[in-house]
């Protein structure tokens, strides 16, 4: 049939657009029928369903509860303190403080608040005399102009209340030279001990668990009642974490330590931006799945995707109620669904899970590497126990009280321990760079007069302390190929050479005492070492407070400058390259 086209003008048939929109009437007074979320051909989506193999699956029942029994055996540090009253990293980092003047001024302070109150000023006065404050008697420390004004504005009014505790320990011989009675004054000298020790910790305290060779912390623990189970192993200060443990030998689990039992409601797993199952529930507009891009060869990121996609509501987790401080084995899990039926769940590291411990990474073999300086063999059952660390949720650091950083110069074939900072007497951090500037250490005069002149090694900072390479030591029983040496830099001064060593305790203040660092630990990456002080809550909300030292990675160190054999051409500019 033809149809004039004049009449389809009159029928506004004719439109440059033409399409079709399926959408909700938004003239109605309700939207029931559009939340209805009606389907006009259901067969057709049964029948695509079909195709896809979706009815092929197994009723999907949800867990209800579950039944969790597991083993625990309790940590014992270094020390043979319990984890219940200390904090691991406090065990591990803690060092003997070397008391800086405002120590000792804040202890004699408090002597005299206290022998003030009981009407013992003269025998403070006495004390005084007797014990004033040196800084010379901080070892370890540098002396600035700060640490000097600071000694000077204190020593006529304040005794040095450290010192007055220590003689007391000791010997009190001096405490005995002064014109007091001691019968008075040694309770409030008990007390003030007392005050340190909460502070400062005891005041006789072994060496610390840093391996000064290779820049980290290593220590044995205890697991129940046997000695060096577990291996806190390269840790380089900040927060432990799980990787910082290992496995040295077989968990003796007995049947004298009985299973506890305990019954959880298994909770889905669930992460910030995670898809929702509900079909009308609002996502997180921040995370968008769709966006990800990956290649054939980004394994992480697809799997981390088609787990967030696919089967994110197939892991449920199930808490553990345990002791702080304790190796955990789960011995059995039984979980009851909605259906009413039991199933256990085996371990990931059973022949009967699937081979699943193939793809562990925490499964190492039964073998042996070498950690340092000694072999340490390795737990091949590492993946069946799990660690509660006993350490702390969060530390407060203080600031920086002494900074090296150990760096290559690839130029002078050398490696550096450059000396940033160092505590001075008054316990704060005191540039190095500044201290050998105010300390004007005599240096040769420039050559004079006109024509070549040799050189055989030009100057370096005098905070740069070399570290040179060594073969064929015998360090710690273990024979190393390489090694790197703390040597002084001997400088040519006008008062003949000087032997410069470092000022602070990071690598090493004496000549006698050698260092050797081993020199795989020192990378392109220059390493950057601190030392500051540390405070946190133990479990029973008391203080604690301690020194620890920490590496991390630093910018990179410009060139020492160091050259050796040069000429020069004074007043005629440098020779011509024969």
């Amino acid at each position: 049939m033809s149809v004039p086209f004049r009449d389809l003008l009159d029928l506004k048939l004719l439109s440059d657009t033409i399409y079709n929109r399926v959408e909700g009437s938004p003239r109605l007074e309700d939207a029931d029928r559009g939340l209805r979320a009606e389907m006009r051909d259901p067969l057709w989506t049964l029948a695509r369903q079909w195709v896809l193999g979706e009815f092929q699956g197994d009723d999907s029942a949800s867990p209800l509860t579950a039944e969790l029994s597991f083993q625990e055996l309790p940590i014992g540090y270094p020390s043979g303190s319990a984890p219940g009253a200390s904090l691991l990293e406090a065990e591990l980092e803690s060092e003997p403080f070397i008391p800086d003047v405002r120590a000792r001024v804040q202890a004699g302070l408090s002597l005299r608040r206290m022998m003030s109150a009981h009407g013992l000023s003269d025998e403070y006065e006495e004390l005084l005399a007797a014990f004033p404050i040196l800084g010379a008697e901080a070892r370890g420390l540098v002396e600035d102009d700060a640490s000097t004004a600071f000694i000077e504005s204190c020593a006529r009014t304040v005794a040095d209340g450290w010192a007055i505790v220590v003689d007391h320990m000791v010997s009190g011989t001096t405490l005995d030279e002064a014109d007091i009675e001691l019968a008075r004054v040694e309770p409030h000298i008990n007390r003030l001990r007392a005050e340190i020790e909460a502070t400062y910790g005891p005041l006789q305290r072994g060496d610390g668990f840093w391996m000064r060779e290779s820049l980290d912390y290593e220590a044995p623990l205890a697991v129940g009642d046997e000695e060096d189970v577990l291996l806190v192993d390269e840790y380089r200060g900040g927060r432990l974490d799980w990787w910082n443990f290992e496995l040295r030998d077989e968990v003796a689990w007995t049947a004298a330590d009985v299973p506890t039992t305990q019954t959880y409601l298994p909770t889905a797993i669930e992460f910030p931006g995670m898809p929702l199952s509900r079909y009308w529930e609002i996502e997180d507009w921040r995370v968008d799945f769709g966006r990800v891009t990956a290649a054939a060869t980004d394994l992480a990121r697809l799997l981390l995707v088609e787990f967030a996609l696919v089967y994110s509501e197939d892991w449920f987790l199930v808490p553990l109620d345990a002791r702080r401080g304790s190796l955990i084995r789960v011995t059995d899990l039984e979980v009851t669904n909605t259906f009413g039926e039991v199933f256990r769940i085996p371990q990931a590291g059973e022949k009967t899970s699937l081979h699943w411990d193939r793809w562990s990474t925490g499964h190492p073999s039964v073998t042996s590497r070498y950690r340092g300086s000694r072999p340490v063999p390795l737990q091949a059952d590492s993946n069946q126990s799990l660690l509660f660390a006993p350490a702390s949720m969060s530390a407060t650091d203080g600031p920086a009280i002494e900074e090296v950083v150990i760096s290559r110069d690839e130029m002078a074939n050398k490696v550096w321990g450059i000396e940033v900072a160092v505590a001075n007497l008054v316990g704060e951090a005191s540039s190095m760079a500044d201290y050998w500037r105010d300390a004007d250490p005599p240096t040769l005069p420039p050559p004079e007069g006109d024509g070549l002149h040799y050189t055989f090694m030009t100057d370096v900072p005098f905070n740069w302390i070399p570290f040179l390479a060594v073969s064929e030591v015998e360090w710690l029983g273990f024979a190393r190929s390489r090694a790197l040496l703390r040597v002084p830099f001997v400088r040519t001064t006008t008062e003949g050479n000087q032997r410069i060593l470092p000022k602070g305790a990071l690598i090493g203040t004496e000549d006698a005492d050698p260092y050797l660092l081993h020199e795989e630990g020192v990378n392109r990456v220059a390493q950057r070492i601190v030392r500051r002080f540390e405070r946190a809550r133990r479990p029973d909300g008391s203080v604690a407070l301690w020194i620890a030292r920490s590496r991390q990675a630093a910018q990179p160190q410009a060139e020492s400058g160091l050259r050796f054999d040069g000429l020069t051409n004074i007043g005629q500019g440098d020779p011509e390259p024969q």
